[in-house]
């Protein structure tokens, strides 16, 4: 049980763990049942609650004529006594702000608070107007608001969902925003969303900033009429590409509050569940792991379609509830409505919550253990990422984060400005297409290799500068051991249909290269015709490329290749680790696309591409190229002890896509070969864990969540299928000693060995979480 209890001398955003939202509409003013929240309140253990207060719908009698009441209000305060009644139970108060849209009737008294288009058309949505967040209404009205709301009911602080006004894809022109633009960066407004246009990345930048002064004026505007503690909080959640689109620089604001209210209510069809764990970490890594991160996790059905009013398969919630847990994500249930005739939604959270507060003890006030960062910024996905960030950068992140969950290899997501500051706690770093980096962070990234930190990177690299302008060379070429050749084979997207196979690719597994000879080097590289994406001219260690309609000699269409050219059954001997596994196989599937290199240093290339040939129908389906020396991955060990691999290949992204296993294993291997198979923890068993190690004080905490058949988008998860046992090691720091484990949720003491450094115990199995306390 917890010995947790809160201290009111503490602030309420360092206190307060368990959050509940009954997310008010307008009819709810007159059938707002408070007896029955007050009940279910206590009965969910919660600390806080986030009422419904002003924006678009005001839920008290505001003095301002244009705050809109709800319809159906009159002269009721829903606010006020919904409020005073979780005062009476001694809650948290935060009050619900939404302040991204207004009546028409207030954009026909002011029509200059609003957003406009290039023709002074206003930006709408349905029968509401989009103010601009330059303007008065912004900038004058909702603070006038706030300073309403803190005199009428003292709230411990404020929160916005949708805050940030228009979005990266439209450009205001109204006369705020001209006039701003002009004073600020001395230039007119960009006409046009054009990336190549430096006027535009500058306008990106500047929105960025108005973002971000919004921020701080609503702060400033609580703490003086409400209190040092009385904090108003914009929304944000842990994907850094959707807050791009919105102009939420996450590192920035991050470092601004003192508690993220996350918004991130679920998965969605490309992230699982440990997305929700990752979303922990990812804000965690930019506020502080003190720091609280409530998330409003939905009881109404989500996925492919909505239903607000409806619940939430109860297993696909809690599911995303303990994911969340696991990545240090504090609960915040959330209902649509005041009022529900689908009444199996109350029975979602309890559990979980009720279990939250007896072991809160081990889910706070603890430091993850981990020696992989993998990097991420925020300028990358704007100037590399563009309109297609899913593509280009989501994807290849969605690759190595599952490879490595399924992989259970400990993870953190490190922004790339705090290279300097983050490179003393990893042993590898991860750079995943990080294309625009700084020349502080090139040197940040030279230093932990030199230092002797091992590096993986994938597809371009630093081949721009923080503005977006392009670099004549990359600056982490000699670094890589490979330079750029502006060429590309293989293709993006969804793969062509059968008929037009051009993601129809492979890469060719090689033995591994005898001490002292050279890699592949001076290729000339050429277009081919038919389904070939392209070949390669000229020797180079791998052999010599065959004209684009034969075969390699010593090879018929008749079977596999191995390395030599001869037929190979199981092939594989002699492979370099990275390969570990795929001795019965001398290729593997690709279907992405390669960047084509021209090795320069000592790399050794541990695969080739293979071009396309036909699918369909399939008596035409033999390698037209079975070989080529276009390297897919390198690898080298750095004179200061590090490794290094280099993936022109963008198997990152193909996982991403298409979540094929031989990717993964690729993945994974890379990892281990680079940290040298020195892991903080390794779980040996079937099914899918996700798996999050913390140290806390003298004791380390192994939290596991079984996520196993909830893979799968759109299916709704109903049951977890439990999995087991487990064979688990965890490595021991110096000063820690344990007497020995416990598993909570099993209730279960375990029986553990210590050799060298490392603890060993079994778990008999997990149903559908657990966490195991080393003391």
């Amino acid at each position: 049980m917890s010995t947790h209890e809160p201290d009111a001398r503490v602030p309420w955003y360092r206190r307060t763990r368990r959050w509940g939202q009954t997310n008010i509409t307008e009819i709810d003013a007159r059938e707002y049942d408070l007896d029955f929240w007050r009940r279910y309140w206590r009965s969910t253990c919660v600390q806080g609650v986030i009422i419904n207060a002003g924006g678009i719908i005001a839920y008290y009698p505001s003095r301002f004529e244009l705050h809109t009441r709800a319809t159906y209000l009159g002269d009721r305060d829903l606010f006020g006594e919904v409020a005073a009644a979780a005062r009476q139970e001694g809650l948290v108060i935060v009050a619900r702000m939404d302040a991204n849209r207004a009546a028409e009737a207030c954009y026909k008294a002011h029509p200059d608070w609003f957003s406009v288009d290039e023709s002074g058309q206003p930006h709408r949505a349905a029968d509401r107007y989009i103010p601009c967040i330059n303007g008065p209404y912004y900038r004058t009205f909702i603070p006038d608001v706030l300073r309403e709301i803190i005199d009428r009911y003292q709230p411990e602080g404020f929160t916005d969902n949708n805050w940030s006004g228009l979005g990266r894809s439209s450009i205001c022109y109204c006369n705020n925003c001209v006039q701003r633009f002009h004073e600020d960066c001395g230039e007119d407004l960009p006409r046009s969303v054009d990336w190549d246009d430096p006027l535009f990345r500058r306008w990106v930048l500047w929105g960025y900033e108005r973002r971000t002064a919004i921020w701080e004026l609503y702060n400033q505007v609580t703490r003086e009429h409400g209190g040092a503690d009385c904090l108003w909080i914009g929304m944000l959640n842990g994907d850094p590409i959707g807050q791009a689109g919105r102009f939420r620089d996450l590192r920035e604001l991050a470092g601004r509050s003192a508690i993220i209210m996350c918004d991130h209510q679920g998965r969605d069809p490309l992230n699982g569940f440990e997305q929700n764990g990752l979303n922990g970490r990812m804000l965690h890594e930019l506020m502080g792991w003190k720091n609280l991160i409530p998330e409003s996790m939905a009881m109404y059905t989500r996925g492919p379609r909505t239903f607000r009013l409806s619940t939430n398969p109860p297993e696909e919630a809690r599911t995303w509830m303990r994911a969340g847990f696991a990545g240090g994500i504090s609960p915040w249930w959330h209902h649509i409505s005041a009022r529900h005739e689908d009444r199996r939604q109350y029975e979602t959270a309890m559990p979980l919550m009720r279990w939250h507060q007896t072991h809160e003890d081990v889910l706070y006030d603890r430091l993850p253990v981990a020696n992989v960062g993998l990097v991420w910024s925020q300028r990358n996905i704007d100037f590399f990422g563009r309109n297609e960030a899913r593509e280009r950068l989501a994807l290849p992140w969605r690759g190595w984060t599952r490879a490595m969950m399924r992989g259970r290899i400990a993870f953190l997501p490190v922004h790339a400005d705090d290279l300097d500051a983050a490179s003393e706690r990893f042993q590898l770093l991860i750079l995943p297409h990080l294309a625009v980096m700084s020349e502080a962070h090139c040197r940040a990234v030279s230093r932990f290799v030199e230092r002797g930190g091992s590096l993986i990177a994938t597809g371009r690299i630093a081949t721009m500068d923080e503005r977006g302008d392009g670099r004549g060379a990359a600056a982490l070429d000699e670094l890589l051991g490979a330079r750029l050749t502006g060429t590309q084979h293989g293709i993006t997207g969804d793969a062509s249909s059968w008929e037009e196979p051009a993601g129809h690719t492979y890469v060719r597994l090689l033995p591994a290269l005898n001490e002292g000879s050279p890699p592949p080097r001076d290729l000339e590289v050429g277009q081919a015709g038919g389904g070939d994406a392209g070949m390669v001219k000229g020797r180079g260690s791998v052999g010599e490329v065959s004209a684009p309609s034969g075969l390699s000699e010593g090879g018929d269409a008749s079977g596999g290749f191995g390395a030599s050219g001869a037929f190979s059954a199981s092939g594989g001997g002699g492979r370099h680790p990275m390969l570990r596994g795929f001795d019965r196989t001398d290729i593997l599937p690709f279907g992405g696309l390669l960047e084509v290199v021209e090795p320069t240093g000592a790399a050794e290339a541990l695969a080739t591409f293979i071009p396309s040939f036909p699918i369909f129908p399939p008596e035409f389906a033999w390698m037209r190229t079975p070989r080529t020396d276009i390297p897919a991955i390198l690898a080298r060990v750095h004179p200061a002890g590090g490794r290094i691999i280099h993936m022109p290949a963008d198997i990152d992204r193909c996982h991403g896509r298409c979540a094929l296993p031989d990717h993964a294993d690729l993945l994974a291997n890379a990892v281990r070969w680079c940290v040298e198979d020195q892991l903080p923890f390794e779980v040996t068993g079937p099914g899918c864990l996700d798996c999050h190690l913390y140290r806390q004080a003298d004791r380390l905490i192994l939290h596991m969540v079984n996520l196993t058949g909830a893979e799968a988008w759109p299916q709704y998860v109903e049951a977890i299928p439990p999995v087991g046992p487990f064979r688990v090691s965890v490595a021991l720091p110096p000063d820690v000693h344990p007497a020995g484990a416990t598993a909570l949720v099993n209730s279960t003491p375990l029986s553990s060995t210590i050799r060298g450094n490392r603890l060993w115990f079994e778990l008999s199995g997990i149903a559908e979480h657990e966490v195991v306390v080393i003391e």
